[in-house]
This record gives structure tokens, sequence and C-alpha cells, in this order.
């Protein structure tokens, strides 16, 4: 019983100091794909050549620029990006867009640019869980614990974050938070982002970039899924003639 009090009151400490930080985090990224489940071994090289080429780009950076409660997660400003549709920041940045997240209203707002029109994807986080575990690990110079997000039905996922109460403010890479810390490091079926840096100070420039999005239309994610498949039919009926 005394362990239930103190932990709540860490968190409720926890949320109160961190609305007041705010800074800069440069994440690095690379590729976490498994080929196990493909059975073709030719197709599997192809694949495996493929991403290992991909890990050779491991330069290009993304960054999360957090203050209060809000948070945008996007690639690094001024990077140079190969327009290439094989270029590894052109597929990263493309699926990523841009993700506004606020931890007071708990929404996420993910903009992205598809054949030449904005869209707006606010995403429903409310079936989002974590599992906390006891497992941790020393990652740069802070001690981080794991933790596993869930699905409907508790079934788990295969996404994972470590993160450290070292950095009070429960926020993360890609849109992530609501763990009782910073996200350090978020690994996913494809990818693994891993912090690099922190800064805790923003410039005004970097401040007025952490604001809700206005820009493009508004959908959720089922009507984007349903566009996007409409779009990409059309355009690939365009393309061959048929339209």
């Amino acid at each position: 019983m005394r362990n239930i009090f103190f932990n709540l009151f860490f968190i409720i400490g926890f949320l109160s100091y961190s609305q007041e930080i705010s800074g800069v985090a440069t994440y690095s990224v690379k590729t976490n794909y498994s080929f196990k489940n493909i059975k073709n071994q030719q197709k599997k090289e192809l694949l495996k050549s493929i991403f290992n080429n991909l890990d050779v780009v491991n330069d290009r950076k993304f960054q999360l620029l957090f203050y209060n409660n809000e948070s945008i997660f996007q690639g690094q400003e001024g990077m140079d990006v190969d327009n290439s549709g094989a270029d590894f920041a052109s597929i990263l940045m493309k699926i990523t867009g841009v993700i506004y997240a606020n931890t007071k209203t708990k929404e996420i707002i993910q903009t992205k640019n598809k054949f030449d029109k904005t869209f707006r994807i606010r995403k429903n986080i409310d079936s989002l869980k974590w599992i906390l575990t006891n497992e941790k690990i020393v990652l740069g110079n802070y001690v981080c614990y794991k933790a596993i997000l869930t699905q409907e039905a508790g079934k788990k996922n295969e996404t994972i974050a470590w993160y450290t109460s070292e950095i009070p403010i429960n926020i993360g890479p890609q849109g992530f938070y609501g763990l009782p810390g910073f996200i350090v490091l978020l690994q996913d079926d494809i990818f693994i982002y891993y912090l690099e840096n922190i800064n805790f100070e923003l410039s005004k420039m970097q401040k007025r970039i952490i604001s809700t999005p206005t820009k493009g239309l508004e959908v959720s994610l089922k009507q984007y899924d349903s566009i996007y498949k409409l779009m990409r039919k059309r355009k690939d009926l365009m393309e061959y003639g048929r339209y």
C-alpha cells in the first residue's frame, strides 16, 4: 500500500513538473526489419540487401521539439533529402510527415502530403496502453526501463519503448507518450529511433513551430487509409492509360 501511495505521489509531482520543461531532442534511425517469415530465399536476400543499404545512410536525423504539453516530431530542419524513392530519408520522412502531440488534450495530429494534397490525420489514442516492466538498461547517460505497447484485448504490439524518469516529461518520437518518463529509444517492427542528444533550450522560431496544425483536410486515420487507396488506384490507372 505504501508503494502505491508513493507511485501516485511521484506521478502527480512528475506531471506537474513536466509542464515546465522544453527543448529539442535529436534522434538517429536505423532499420529493424525481420526476415524470418519470408520463405523465398531469393526474395529474402534481395530485401536484406535493400535494408542493409538503407542503413548506410544512417546520418539522417529526426527532431522532437517540445514545450509545455505540446511537441512536434519531424525530419531535422535543413536535412538534404534525395527525392528518389529508394532513398532512406525520403521513404521515412514521407511515412512520418509532421506529428503534433498534446499530452494535455491527448490528441495526435499527423500532417502528410500525398498526391499534391495535404491531410491532417487525427488519431484516436484512447485504446493505447503501455505494459511497464522492471527490465532496465543504461542508454547513454540514462537508466531506462522497458515498456511494451498493447492493443485491444491486451494483445502485444511490436512497439517497445525504453524510457527514463531522469528526463521528467512523458513524450517521445513518432507522437508516442504516456510513460512515466522520456522515451530514449523506440523500436517497432521496421525502425529503431534512438536519442542522440537533447538540449533543454528552444529558439523563438522553434517555439513557433510547436502549434496545432491547421493546414490541409482533416480526416480520421480510417478515412485517410480509404482516400489513399482510392487515389493510389487512380494514379496507377492514369499511368497505365486506363483512366
